[in-house]
């Protein structure tokens, strides 16, 4: 019985083995495409990230901090407020 078992054992590894090397394969494919595709965004990305977007990266930062502090600024208010009303 025992033999039997291993033999089964044995087919299915001889199945599995194929299965597996193809799997393999076709990781190492798309991690190789990935790659590929990593190295062309990162260039790309460094074309466009050019100097010249310095003044516009600038305002951009000015603009999200002035929103952060509206942002502070308001829930401060809302809080003094607040209890003013309820009571």
């Amino acid at each position: 019985m025992r033999t039997r078992a291993l033999m089964l054992y044995q087919k299915e590894l001889d199945k599995q083995v194929p299965l597996m090397d193809e799997m393999e394969t076709k990781v190492d494919g798309a991690t190789s495409d990935l790659k590929n595709t990593n190295v062309r965004l990162k260039q790309q990305l460094v074309k466009m990230r050019s100097s010249r977007n310095f003044c516009i990266d600038i305002i951009l930062l000015c603009v999200c901090s002035e929103l952060k502090l509206v942002t502070a600024s308001t829930d401060i208010l809302i809080a003094i407020v607040k209890p003013m009303v309820t009571s």
